[in-house]
């Protein structure tokens, strides 16, 4: 090799850490979440959330029943913590709905305090179909209520949760973080026959710990899971009666794939949850949780006075 080669080889390699280490420093100028703070969202989604569950006998024989279904179209719109929505339930998305006595309203929102994440559930479901034998049959006098929540804690400051359920952040550098969960709910069960009207009250305390990583695969595009496996115990009421005590086993998985840019944002949310009691009573009750959402939202920009008042509304209760 001439002398000329040798000093553009040795020209060459020297810069090549050079590049890489301007790459790097700008890949640490990028931020891990950004928030949308003086952004008023306006969003419409289709959404499907129930509370399945199974009576299961010591025999080892099991019925699931399921409500009614309801498919439900969201309108909302949310500036920082406030979320106003409203619901449609188009016959065309509900061929179920005119069933004898069918009733079913489902709730679900969430409160963010800080790294605190709340979250709360209602179902109220009236009108079930019981699987017999493989075939359906419809009860028109089941009713299930539940109402409760979990109690979330995010240690790692750089993962956003809200960037999977909110659209007030966005997760621009992939994080993950450790999350254990605290899960609390009631659940009245009752059955109206002729002569006779039947209740059961359950109660679900557990803890557990979770995991969740958020992967952005694209400045636009991410990809989000995560798993919370704990334990706890049951408490379980029959017509004010008798109460039978159990060991409780929960596990919530939670995904969703979404696309944002400053205005326009998108995707599919999806949850399941599973609330299984230990066979040591003669009939045990097994809840099967589920929402699953698609949606698709736009931004614009806040009145500057309502920015000012949200800003005066944060500094005297300390949140962000």
């Amino acid at each position: 090799m001439d002398l000329k080669g040798l000093m553009f080889s040795i020209c060459f390699t020297s810069l090549l850490p050079l590049n890489a280490q301007e790459t790097e420093s700008r890949s640490d100028t990028i931020p891990y979440r950004i928030a949308f703070s003086d952004k008023i969202t306006f969003r419409v989604g289709v959404q499907n959330a129930a509370n399945r569950f199974v009576l299961s006998a010591e025999d080892g024989t099991s019925v699931r029943y399921r409500p009614v279904n309801r498919n439900i179209v969201k309108i909302s719109t949310q500036f920082r913590a406030l979320d106003i929505s409203f619901g449609l339930t188009p016959a065309i998305l509900n061929p179920e709905r005119d069933r004898e006595n069918a009733r079913i309203r489902n709730m679900n929102f969430r409160v963010f305090l800080g790294r605190w994440m709340q979250t709360f559930d209602y179902y109220d479901q009236r009108g079930h179909f019981g699987e017999f034998d493989g075939d359906e049959v419809y009860l028109p006098d089941l009713e299930s209520r539940k109402i409760g929540g979990t109690t979330a804690y995010v240690f790692n400051r750089n993962f956003s949760f809200r960037a999977l359920i909110s659209q007030n952040e966005w997760q621009r550098r992939s994080a993950g973080s450790f999350v254990p969960r605290f899960v609390a709910y009631y659940t009245r069960y009752k059955l109206v026959l002729e002569d006779s009207v039947l209740r059961s009250h359950s109660y679900d305390l557990g803890l557990g710990p979770g995991y969740h990583y958020n992967w952005v695969l694209h400045p636009n595009i991410m990809v989000s899971a995560g798993n919370t496996t704990g334990i706890g115990i049951n408490f379980l009421e029959d017509d004010g009666n008798t109460t039978t005590t159990s060991f409780l086993w929960e596990t919530i998985f939670r995904g969703g794939i979404s696309y944002n840019s400053n205005r326009f944002f998108g995707g599919v949310d999806l949850s399941y949850a599973f609330l299984e009691h230990s066979r040591s009573r003669e009939v045990r009750v097994d809840d099967r949780i589920y929402f699953a959402q698609v949606y698709i939202g736009y931004r614009i920009q806040a009145p500057r006075k309502l920015i000012e008042a949200a800003e005066k509304v944060n500094r005297k209760f300390g949140l962000n």
